[in-house]
């Protein structure tokens, strides 16, 4: 899991620099698809600075979609917060 986590702060990071920011952001939105319930809000925060414009409604839907199955109370709020940002 720790691993997990430092691989999508390199991506968020790497998704600031120009060259990088496509693969970085579609391999981001790739792990929220598939990461743990546990993870999918602190992931959901570290990706949503650095997505675009060209992904921002992606970005959205998968949320949203995600936001159903969260059990935690606190998850779901914090992944309520980044929604509201968004929009």
């Amino acid at each position: 899991m720790i691993a997990r986590d430092h691989a999508v702060g390199i991506l968020a990071k790497l998704a600031t620099l120009k060259p990088y920011r496509r693969d970085s952001i579609a391999l981001l939105i790739e792990h929220l698809m598939s990461c743990p319930n546990n993870q999918f809000a602190m992931y959901v925060e570290m990706s949503a600075p650095v997505i675009d414009a060209e992904n921002k409604e992606r970005f959205r839907q998968l949320i949203e979609k995600r936001s159903a199955e969260l059990e935690r109370e606190s998850a779901k709020k914090r992944v309520a917060k980044v929604l509201k940002k968004l929009t």
